[in-house]
């Protein structure tokens, strides 16, 4: 018996009664000859007396093969076997057979004389037998529930030194600074973070850069707003009573209830992040919105004239992120945004309960701990 073995990557040719495979052109394709058959028929069963004329293995990116025969004596019966973990079925067709297959299952196929189950006479006077397999469709992977680099957008300000007399802060521009840094190193994008800081950082810029921040807003983005400088209430500072103000470094001010509205218009998810005196007082939060602040409303927030930075921000983003402490295996720029705040919010009661006007305690409220920097909401 002369044997002829053909493999290819595509369907090459189409067998009368063979299904097109012209939509899956990376199916492998087996075509082996014959002259004689191997065995018999008798339409509810098969005699084999000879070994298959074709035997294949599935591989692992296949899940099925379709067995057909095509004969010069015309409509040819196959003995077709499966067999799955040891284990073998067999089918005797007269038309082509599609079977499921996995990894390692065998598919042999032998040609009979006689009479199918439909009545066919099988006559082989020599033909081919043909193993069609089908890959496997790869499985999607899921797609990362976060927003890309393209969908984040940060908006950096800080202040030390003001306009006129109004007293310096050690920690402003620090506090931007090692926020930038880390907001890189977690992959976002420098021409998506706006800083506003120094003698740039006047009222009518900082609420320009709330529009900003609006503007690049959509319901897939994460937007991240900071301000580290003054706060100012009128019993401390030159500000109108009943309000809570961002200090401005030209000495105007902000009240929390616009910070509030114009956080409000950021769509998406967002995190309003303020390090400055009595900056509980700008909450705003729920579970698409976080909120955190160096002190309570009614608390003085300390800076650290070593770190160049607020306590608050060197605890969250230097000590906290990008040295690894509040990463639960020690891991610099690893700590979610959640480790990040706790951590900052257990250790800056402990460094500052000696503080003149009594030790702060942050805040934080809404979004969700397990926010990340890398992959933060979104996307």
């Amino acid at each position: 018996m002369r044997v002829r073995r053909a493999v290819g990557v595509a369907l090459v040719l189409l067998l009368p009664g063979v299904p097109s495979l012209a939509g899956t052109p990376t199916a492998r394709v087996i075509t082996v000859s014959y002259q004689l058959p191997g065995g018999e028929t008798t339409g509810t069963g098969a005699y084999v007396w000879g070994s298959p004329v074709a035997k294949e293995t599935a591989r692992a990116d296949e899940d099925a093969v379709t067995v057909s025969g095509v004969d010069r004596g015309g409509p040819v019966a196959l003995a077709v076997d499966l067999t799955h973990r040891g284990v073998a079925r067999r089918w005797v067709v007269c038309a082509p057979l599609r079977l499921v297959v996995g990894t390692g299952d065998v598919v042999a196929a032998t040609p009979l004389v006689g009479r199918c189950a439909n009545g066919t006479v099988s006559s082989p006077l020599g033909g081919h037998v043909t193993f069609s397999f089908h890959k496997r469709k790869p499985t999607p992977r899921p797609k990362p529930l976060g927003a890309p680099p393209a969908l984040r957008w940060a908006v950096l300000v800080g202040i030390n030194d003001y306009a006129g007399r109004t007293h310096s802060t050690v920690g402003g521009l620090g506090d931007v600074a090692v926020i930038h840094k880390a907001l890189l190193a977690a992959g976002w994008r420098n021409d998506h973070i706006l800083v506003v800081s120094g003698d740039q950082a006047s009222r009518a810029n900082i609420r320009w850069a709330f529009d900003w921040l609006v503007q690049h807003s959509s319901p897939h983005s994460f937007s991240y707003f900071h301000f580290s400088g003054h706060v100012c209430i009128s019993s401390r500072g030159s500000c109108p009573s009943g309000h809570t103000y961002l200090w401005a470094q030209d000495n105007r001010f902000i009240a929390e209830n616009e910070v509030r509205s114009r956080m409000s218009h950021v769509r998406g998810y967002s995190w309003l992040d303020v390090a400055g005196c009595e900056a509980g007082a700008f909450d705003i939060h729920s579970q698409y919105r976080l909120f955190t602040a160096s002190s309570r409303a009614s608390e003085t927030s300390y800076e650290s004239p070593d770190w160049r930075q607020s306590y608050w921000s060197g605890l969250v983003w230097d000590r906290g992120f990008l040295q690894g402490y509040a990463d639960d295996k020690g891991k610099a720029r690893r700590a979610t945004i959640g480790e990040m705040v706790t951590y900052g919010a257990r250790q800056a009661p402990l460094l500052t309960r000696k503080g003149s006007r009594g030790p702060q305690h942050p805040v934080v409220r809404g979004g969700n701990g397990a926010w990340t920097l890398y992959l933060p909401p979104g996307g």
